[in-house]
């Protein structure tokens, strides 16, 4: 893989973000590129369904998928935890919340894909787990950005949280493994996040003037630093039980 092209790739994400967030419109004229929030939804899904069916298959890339995993459930649970915040009685949050359950049910899939790996799960019990865990969080996250007593809740924090206890384990038994792919998902949650900040509420609130992308520069740098942690992976098989 060529890194500077994804690293360009990561800086125009950026650049974009910033650009639309200082430029004014008229309101009427902001919602220009509302197609963008259909093409970064149907990306997560078509992308999801291929890393999963994909990973589940490279056991010697279980690391990177749990890395990956990781990282998206942190991205989405900014997502589903910041515009209800910002935005609490604009329906546009309906927007955030499934794209921030999206982004966790193929984040939970990946993290559970890249624990059964290095474990050495059988691949029918990997998709089924993977598929089951996947679909419980997108209903959680979602629900947690959908209904405002459950946006109290925190619920995509929550399943983060759950998430990294339950990998926690295996992470560390096989640290020598997953230690550089977390570091760069690490800072991959840094840049991805600190963009979502600063773009602000703008990028989704209805009387917003700024050009509206929907967060779809957050989606390309989800993209992006999960190939970067991929690339990351040691290509070194993981032993076929866990050690002491």
């Amino acid at each position: 893989m060529r890194r500077w092209l994804v690293v360009l790739v990561i800086v125009v994400a950026i650049v974009a973000a910033g650009v639309t967030a200082a430029a004014r419109r008229d309101p009427s004229q902001t919602n220009d590129f509302i197609v963008l929030f259909l093409v970064e939804l149907l990306a997560i899904i078509v992308g999801g369904v291929i890393a999963g069916v994909a990973l589940t298959r490279r056991r010697d890339l279980a690391a990177g998928a749990l890395a990956i995993g990781l990282y998206l459930l942190v991205v989405a649970a900014a997502v589903g935890t910041v515009f209800p915040i910002w935005l609490p009685s604009d329906n546009t949050i309906l927007g955030s919340a499934l794209l921030a359950g999206l982004l966790a049910a193929v984040g939970t899939g990946l993290a559970l894909v890249g624990v059964g790996g290095l474990r050495g799960i059988p691949q029918v019990a990997l998709a089924i787990a993977c598929l089951g865990g996947g679909g419980l969080a997108f209903l959680a996250v979602t629900a947690g950005g959908l209904a405002s007593p459950l946006a109290r809740l925190h619920l995509p924090v929550i399943v983060a949280v759950l998430v990294g206890l339950a990998a926690l384990p295996v992470a560390w038994r096989y640290r020598r493994l997953v230690t550089l792919p977390l570091a760069v998902a690490a800072i991959g949650v840094i840049v991805t996040i600190a963009t979502l900040v600063a773009r602000g509420a703008g990028d989704w609130a209805s009387g917003s003037t700024s050009i509206k992308l929907y967060s779809f520069p957050v989606v390309v740098l989800a993209f992006a630093f999960s190939l970067l942690i991929l690339d990351s992976q040691p290509r070194d098989r993981p032993p076929e039980s866990p050690p002491a």
